[in-house]
């Protein structure tokens, strides 16, 4: 009898202490599904901020407005979420830009001058270094401010990811500060253990969650006493070798399971963090590991072995009252209990399979189930914040793959002025303003095609026909088989930003008082002018205006008759410059015009800023209505001019064009001065000479030399007509000083067409002396002159008109003439020479000299720089030179003549 109890006993003791190794093993498991549910739900919500479509206007213009209106917005997803201590977007500089609290139940919006920099704190280290789309997950911690644990104590698990500009630069990250005490109460509510622990430990043996709370929190004050590595080195050898497993000693029961939090393109920091704890570099999800492990105290299976034997023995003392009673019963039955005996081991065995076979299916259902309650719980989540989102501030419209309406938001209809029911099955083309053309449209939609979305501003219309821009995003929405079948437009109306951009901008850069420019922004286009000078060797110029004696007008009128000049200034002056210029008004009674790009002569510039200068003048001078009476006015106006040199500091050109004010008012007021007083006399001087030029044109002033031309036998063969200006003050002047003078300002073209005509008229003269009518007339073409549009026109008419034949009338070209258009010179000297005029190519071989080109031009000859013939019989390089244009020209059939040619 006494065997039989004790055999008894064992299997029973076996069987318990095999149920209670189960029961540890589902526990462990509930609790490493509720830890992985609670870290997947804070990575969706990451995502959900990062891709937050307000934060992306904030990182493109960080203006007070987008980034209360980001702040505005995750204060309700934190009211709606309560699960996060903190939500942050830190800049790429480690500074906080946006940052929401969430304290005593309501979620607060700090302000800018709360802000901190995290650029020390590991978290912000390692996350600011992966790629978009990485997410990094700290470890799980106690939350530290101003460099101290905070009390009472705030176990965080800080989740981010970068986030990117439009451009795909890094412009900082975005942090979840997620209350851990809620996935550890969520943990020890999922495993309710029978265990006498249940603990949750981190990668290095620290405990995380612990029925003994003095025992948390160990690594956070380096406190290697408070580890299961320091207190059973052996149990935590085997926990942290194995995955999971069980462990049956002389101290108890230890039921293990490890728990990787992390997802695929997910990172960690390497180690537990200290007050101080240094970036480490991150660590993938492999690495970054937490152990769940429950502990059944030797104590704890000693009083189930105990409960089990107890009633064993009560039961044999039962047996043994009735052994004397039922010993013959026994003789008897001696059979038929050895059978029983096997039949109760054979029963015993198939409970033991049954016992295993059913427990692992138990194991396998709590997997399936843990997954399906994880993905339902994820389902949800997704849901709620979907829903969260389509009734956001953003109008949100939902269409089919075929664009038709099927659901819109509250913020639509709000925007629109379109309810629902007026929307459902239209086209979205009903909010068109037709401000955007159709390949606008056809654009934006092969955009959406390619890349599966598209974002941008465009203009729509409301319900009462208010037409309003609206910042667009579109995306599309695939099914499993990658066939789109939605697209979702979310949309902000932009007016009131517009307007508040518009009123920012006028305040900040525009005058009250006559709408024009400010000094501020007068000083920002000139200093983007300076540096476009340098860049670009570009010529611009500055003017000073300052009215005189404008005190007295305020002095005996009073200030709002002086504003009242001020704005009749302004209004003149505006029809003074060119809308290209900019005319600012920087103080008082002070205007400024930056005038940019206007010529790439100095002395051309000077003369054009001469005439805008004198014009002003002029137009200041009229008298003015002010109070009801007539006054008249005048300003002195200083001038600079910048000529594309660095050392032209923003400084320099607004002390030299007050200095040049300055000596116009010394000089008597009512006139202009240049800051360079040789510029003051070149200027004048040049305005004399075109003065002179007109009126040499008018008088005919204009005459001709012949120079002849000689072969080799001292045979004339042709001259070459020299143009001189004959003045009746001045005398005979050569061409090289009114030349330049006349070409830019086109004087050239009349001027050209007078020596022309008059040599053709000399040509037709000389057909009628025998002696004289084989010689050729030569007459030089200004490039001006020929990059006329009806050239060709202009010497078939004179050659028609004069009589004169073409056959002997030579057009000499310069080398400059082929840079610019090539073609068209082809196309001009081709068409002139299929009636006879002959080409020659001056100054060759000082300018252009294309090979390219020249095999292409219709020439007849080539013209000898003089300065290579000058010392032709001294220099040897020259004497080359005249050699080679000699064989060119034979090879090519041309003839060749020398300028300068007197011996």
């Amino acid at each position: 009898t006494l065997m039989v109890i004790g055999w008894y006993g064992n299997i029973e003791t076996d069987r318990e202490l095999g149920r209670i190794r189960n029961q540890e093993l589902l526990h462990v498991g509930l609790g490493a599904g509720e830890l992985k549910r609670s870290v997947q739900a804070v990575t969706l919500d990451l995502k959900f901020l990062a891709q937050h479509r307000a934060l992306h206007e904030a990182i493109e213009s960080t203006t007070v407005q987008n980034l209360d209106h980001t702040a505005a917005d995750w204060a309700v997803i934190s009211n709606a979420k309560a699960t996060y201590d903190q939500m942050r977007w830190i800049d790429e500089t480690g500074m906080e830009r946006i940052r929401v609290d969430y304290k005593n139940g309501a979620a607060v919006i700090v302000p800018t001058d709360r802000l901190q920099n995290k650029a020390s704190r590991y978290f912000f280290i390692d996350a600011i270094k992966l790629d978009p789309g990485e997410i990094f997950v700290s470890p799980l911690d106690l939350n530290i401010e101003q460099g101290t644990v905070e009390l009472p104590y705030k176990p965080m698990l800080r989740v981010a990811t970068p986030v990117v500009d439009s451009r795909g630069h890094t412009r900082g990250i975005v942090v979840l500060n997620y209350y851990g005490r809620l996935m550890l109460d969520a943990f020890a509510e999922a495993t309710n253990p029978v265990a006498d622990h249940m603990m949750l430990l981190n990668g290095d043996g620290y405990f995380l969650k612990s029925p003994k709370v003095a025992d948390e929190w160990g690594f956070m004050f380096s406190r290697v006493d408070l580890s299961l590595a320091t207190q059973s080195p052996a149990v935590w050898a085997d926990v942290r070798a194995g995955n999971a497993g069980q462990r049956v000693g002389h101290d108890g029961l230890w039921t293990w399971q490890t728990v990787y939090p992390l997802l695929q393109s997910q990172n960690s920091t390497i180690g537990s963090p200290s007050l101080a704890t240094p970036a480490l570099g991150t660590a993938p999800e492999a690495q970054y590991a937490w152990k769940i492990v429950s502990w059944v105290s030797a104590q704890t299976l000693m009083q189930m072995r105990s409960a089990i034997w107890t009633k064993l023995s009560l039961l044999g003392a039962l047996l043994l009252s009735l052994i004397g009673f039922g010993s013959w019963k026994l003789s008897k039955s001696w059979a038929l209990q050895a059978n029983a005996e096997a039949e109760i081991r054979r029963i015993n065995a198939g409970l033991e399979l049954t016992v295993f076979e059913r427990t692992s299916e138990l194991r396998h259902t709590v997997a399936k189930l843990d997954q399906e309650v994880t993905e339902r719980k994820q389902s949800q989540e997704a849901l709620r914040i979907a829903a969260t989102a389509f009734e956001s501030q953003q109008g949100i419209m939902v269409t089919n793959a075929k664009r038709r309406i099927l659901k819109v938001n509250k913020a639509f209809t709000e925007i629109t002025g379109y309810d629902a029911d007026e929307v459902i099955g239209m086209s979205p083309r009903m909010l068109s303003s037709n401000r955007q053309d159709t390949t606008f449209y056809e654009v934006m939609w092969q955009h959406i095609y390619r890349n599966g979305s598209w974002q941008g501003e465009l203009w729509n219309k409301r319900k009462n026909g208010e037409i309003y821009p609206e910042w667009l995003n579109i995306s599309e929405v695939k099914d499993a088989a990658g066939e789109v079948t939605h697209y979702v437009g979310a949309f902000s109306d932009r007016s009131y930003r517009k307007v508040a951009e518009q009123r920012i901008e006028s305040l900040a850069f525009y005058d009250a008082l006559t709408e024009l420019p400010n000094r501020t922004l007068l000083i920002d286009r000139l200093k983007h002018a300076l540096a476009a000078s340098v860049r670009h060797r570009r010529h611009g110029a500055l003017l000073l205006i300052d009215l005189d004696n404008f005190k007295t007008i305020n002095d005996a009128h009073g200030h709002d008759q002086g504003d009242r000049l001020i704005q009749q200034v302004a209004s003149r002056l505006r029809h003074c410059v060119r809308e290209s210029d900019t005319l600012a008004r920087v103080g008082g009674d002070k205007f400024m015009v930056l005038i940019e790009d206007a010529s790439h002569n100095d002395l051309n510039l000077a003369s054009d800023v001469k005439v805008t200068g004198d014009k002003i003048l002029n137009a200041l001078r009229q008298p003015y209505e002010i109070g009801g009476c007539r006054h008249h006015s005048s300003a002195s106006i200083g001038i600079t001019l910048f000529d594309g040199t660095d050392q032209n500091h923003i400084e320099e050109p607004l002390k030299q064009v007050e200095l040049a004010m300055y000596q116009a008012k010394t000089a008597g007021r009512d006139t202009l001065r240049f800051f360079n007083p040789q510029m003051q006399a070149n200027v004048s001087a040049r305005a004399d000479l075109e003065s002179r030029l007109r009126e040499a044109i008018a008088q005919n002033q204009f005459l001709l030399h012949y120079q002849p031309q000689v072969d080799g036998f001292n045979t004339i063969t042709g001259a070459e007509v020299l143009l001189r200006w004959l003045d009746p003050k001045l005398g005979l002047i050569p061409p090289a000083e009114f030349i330049p003078a006349a070409e830019e300002t086109r004087l050239i073209l009349p001027i050209g067409q007078w020596v022309l005509d008059t040599a053709c008229r000399e040509l037709a003269r000389w057909a009628n002396h025998p002696k004289m009518a084989h010689l050729t007339i030569s007459v030089n073409v200004s490039a001006r002159q020929f990059g006329h549009h009806d050239f060709v026109e202009q010497v078939l008419d004179t050659v028609k008109r004069t009589g004169a034949n073409p056959y002997r009338l030579k057009l000499e070209l310069t080398e400059s003439m082929l840079v610019d258009d090539v073609e068209s010179v082809i196309a001009k000297m081709s068409a002139l020479k299929s009636t006879g005029v002959n080409f020659s190519l001056d100054d060759f071989g000082t300018g252009y000299s294309s090979l390219a080109y020249l095999k292409r031009l219709p020439l007849d000859q080539l013209k000898i720089d003089q300065g290579f013939v000058r010392d032709i019989l001294i220099d040897p390089n020259d004497a080359a030179i005249a050699k080679m244009v000699i064989a060119l020209a034979e090879s090519m059939k041309l003839s060749v003549i020398a300028e300068g040619v007197e011996t």
